[in-house]
């Protein structure tokens, strides 16, 4: 799966429709953002009755980033940019077949020809780059899992790709992403000591105090 901005500086991950304001079901409040109308489509076959769609668990995309990842890492022996382009691959092939089997049949895709793949890995934000490739395969694979948000938070967490711009606080300061829950306050009262212990290891107890394999 590939992604540019679009025309609103916004990640577009996937195709999606934009539709015409009369075509909504909804009417945004104009007093609120003017580009809202422009910034959002309906809602997919995959959100509407899509019974059957396909369940992602640990996808062979998921294997081919894995492997270039600990390739370009020199973990073990391997070409990382053959594996790098086989995830896409993989990932594309995956979000194809999910999508048209849900989809009617006036919506359906087709798979990319070997020119149209080779152009978009070919393209500016996707083309290897040995020296960048470890944020090159992360992004790619936080990508791929766009449908399984809590991993991609969990690998953007590990890992620190993709890099992302900080959310801005109502008083214009920087909102960091929170790392992890806090320990409830019945673990501090009533499991004193080992809490004490492990707040001691961590650096303390706050949402964006890391976990042990938090390397982001």
């Amino acid at each position: 799966i590939f992604y540019a901005k679009n025309a609103f500086n916004q990640w577009a991950p996937i195709p999606s429709s934009p539709q015409a304001q009369e075509e909504q079901n909804i009417q945004p409040d104009p007093l609120f953002d003017p580009d809202i109308p422009a910034q959002y489509s309906i809602l997919t076959p995959r959100f509407m009755g899509g019974r059957n769609t396909r369940e992602r668990h640990f996808l062979s995309s998921e294997t081919s980033f894995l492997r270039a990842e600990a390739i370009w890492r020199g973990w073990v022996a391997g070409d990382a940019r053959a594996a790098y382009e086989e995830g896409i691959r993989r990932s594309v092939d995956w979000y194809v077949k999910a999508w048209n089997e849900v989809a009617p049949s006036n919506m359906q895709l087709e798979m990319p020809s070997e020119e149209e793949f080779q152009a978009l890995l070919n393209g500016p934000k996707v083309q290897w780059d040995e020296a960048r490739g470890l944020e090159l395969i992360l992004t790619q694979k936080w990508v791929d899992f766009m449908l399984d948000p809590l991993e991609a938070y969990s690998e953007w967490r590990r890992t620190g790709f993709p890099v992302l711009e900080e959310a801005v606080s109502v008083t214009g300061g920087p909102m960091a992403p929170p790392r992890r829950f806090v320990f409830p306050q019945s673990e501090a009262i009533d499991n004193a000591a080992h809490y004490q212990e492990a707040v001691s290891r961590m650096g303390g107890d706050t949402p964006d105090t890391k976990v042990w394999w938090d390397g982001g």
